[in-house]
């Protein structure tokens, strides 16, 4: 069965989305993959299991209906020890699984009110299962921007000089 169409360029999007994740982690060592630009940043491991982590749950709270399923969100921010090809394989899945989920979403009940079960951060404690799919394509496209951001101070040599050196201190060409 064909996807409705808004849901339909939401695949192409999440895919786009993956597509760039891996291309910011393709080639890397394992150190690029953990390093840290900074004092409360991520490493690219934890944006890429975060950004599934985050993709997985809401998409299943959109098709399910239900309370988003159980995550460990905390554990995501801690991660280490992935290497690329580890999270490549992930990303793979996660665009395998993405058809699937947004191909059990009906597309009548998208603006149906859903209680979460618990208030986020943000103090909602109801969403849509179009707000979910939204927030996700936002949430990623946030972070694949970080991502990019990530790999272009690594290449350019900052992780050999140190998170330090990309203190608010710190002036180029000093």
């Amino acid at each position: 069965m064909a996807l409705d169409p808004f849901l339909a360029e939401t695949l192409a999007v999440l895919r786009e989305q993956h597509a760039e994740m891996a291309k910011q982690i393709t080639g890397l060592p394992a150190a690029a993959l953990e390093w840290k630009p900074g004092p409360g940043t991520n490493s690219l491991a934890v944006l890429v299991l975060h950004c599934l982590g985050t993709e997985r749950s809401w998409l299943s709270l959109a098709a399910a209906a239900a309370p988003l399923p159980r995550r460990n969100r905390e554990a995501e921010f801690r991660a280490s020890g992935h290497d690329a090809a580890t999270l490549l394989g992930m990303l793979q899945a996660a665009d395998s699984a993405v058809e699937p989920l947004l191909g059990q979403v009906d597309p009548a009940k998208l603006g149906t009110p859903l209680d979460l079960g618990y208030t986020t951060v943000t103090g909602q404690r109801t969403v849509t299962p179009a707000w979910a799919i939204q927030h996700t394509v936002d949430h990623l496209g946030q972070h694949v921007g970080h991502m990019q951001l990530t790999r272009q101070l690594w290449d350019q040599g900052w992780g050999a000089r140190g998170s330090a050196a990309c203190g608010e201190d710190h002036q180029p060409g000093a």
